[in-house]
């Protein structure tokens, strides 16, 4: 522990981990959505900042290893009585502490909006806490190594420039993620996938341990032989994320919590925040389709029930108001037939579905129609708008079949 507090000491680090909390926050206050209301959302926001606190950290990790390479501290390391690993594993160490508290303040922030809101059900979610810290160590762990290994002063950039591609260049969906950009209800982080991405960053780290130009009189091939292990099973890890795909995956539907009246909602218990506005919008919809379109007893929100085939349906709280009444639109359009329709009756179909549909949302959201056809309907009485709707509903539902 002396040790440490020797490297914690004469770290040039502090002024840049008060540089990181700044960027850390603001980047956080910047997300936009609902994540001070809901615990999943709030957590997953907090580790999304790694994508900016991550090249920093490697950039930092990099300046800080890469004083190594002055001559009087070159001639110290090799004089002092440590070996070079374990004086770079304190050096590590201690920057690893540094980059860890803004992350760790960033997560306090974050997680006390839904704390002080006192609304949303449940409690932080770890699982994307420790994401992110590993996606921090892999930086960490990286640029350390570099600075390590690689002298001149265009290293630290070199890496933090690396590190950002490696974090937010990655299509959203890609296996090889170290974070995710939110944290919907009905998605959670694979135990296996957290895993895996732990093994890494433990891996990253003890190559960067260990890991440093060779004495003149040392053999390379011993010399590198714990490095080269770590670095395997760094390799081996990122197979294994590519096998395992993203790191979200659906989670089992849970009790919703539903609310009270006519046209009532049910939603996850992380989005019960968003309740009482949800059950509005369902009523806007409800109304519009008045009593030509079939409305279901309870709308439900995305993952909490499977459809007839299987699949996940419902509506989306993180589409805006227009996005969520879209989708309970979406679940109450009539269906065609289940047969091999006519080509008469799929000329039918393409006219009567985007026309009711266009209908539906204009009258929910109680604006005008970019459709002239519909535009003409809105404008009609109640009835004549009703008679309109049912000629569509049934134009749908009495597709002809072919024989």
């Amino acid at each position: 522990m002396g040790g440490l507090r020797i490297e914690l000491r004469r770290s040039p680090l502090p002024w840049w981990t008060l540089a990181m909390t700044v960027v850390g926050l603001g980047w956080l206050s910047a997300q936009s959505g609902d994540w001070d209301l809901v615990w999943p959302q709030a957590a997953a926001a907090a580790q999304a900042t790694v994508v900016f606190l991550g090249p920093m950290a490697a950039a930092a990790a990099a300046y800080a290893a890469g004083r190594v390479h002055g001559n009087t501290a070159y001639d110290l390391t090799r004089g002092a009585a440590r070996p070079t690993w374990q004086q770079s594993s304190l050096q590590l160490a201690s920057t690893c502490l540094y980059v860890l508290v803004p992350y760790l303040l960033v997560v306090l922030v974050a997680l006390a909006g839904p704390l002080s809101g006192g609304v949303s059900p449940g409690g932080p979610w770890p699982s994307y806490v420790l994401l992110g810290a590993i996606a921090l160590m892999v930086c960490t762990g990286v640029g350390h190594a570099t600075g390590r290994l690689v002298a001149g002063p265009a290293a630290p950039a070199a890496v933090a420039v690396a590190a950002f591609v490696g974090l937010g260049v990655l299509a959203s969906d890609s296996p090889f993620n170290l974070t995710v950009i939110s944290g919907p209800p009905h998605r959670e982080l694979s135990t296996g996938a957290v895993a895996v991405r732990l093994l890494l960053a433990a891996s990253v780290l003890f190559f960067a341990a260990v890991a440093a130009r060779p004495a003149p009189r040392a053999r390379a091939g011993r010399f590198w032989l714990l490095p080269g292990a770590a670095a395997s099973v760094a390799v081996l890890s990122v197979l294994a994320m590519g096998q395992m795909g993203f790191p979200q995956v659906d989670r089992s539907p849970v009790a919703a919590v539903c609310s009270k009246g006519a046209a009532q909602v049910c939603v996850w218990p992380e989005n019960e925040a968003h309740l009482d506005h949800t059950a509005k919008l369902a009523r806007k919809v409800s109304t519009a389709a008045g009593q030509a379109v079939a409305v279901p007893e309870r709308f439900y929100e995305h993952g909490l029930r499977p459809s007839d085939d299987g699949e996940s349906s419902g509506f989306r709280l993180a589409v805006g108001d227009a996005g969520t009444m879209d989708g309970m639109i979406s679940e109450i359009m009539p269906t065609a037939p289940d047969c091999r329709v006519t080509d008469a009756g799929i000329d039918r179909l393409a006219a009567a579905a985007p026309a009711l549909e266009e209908w539906l949302f204009a009258r929910a959201l109680d604006e005008e129609s970019d459709i002239p056809t519909v535009r003409e309907v809105l404008h009609k009485p109640e009835k004549q708008q009703q008679r309109w709707a049912e000629e569509r509903v049934e134009a749908i539902t009495d597709a002809p079949c072919r024989r």
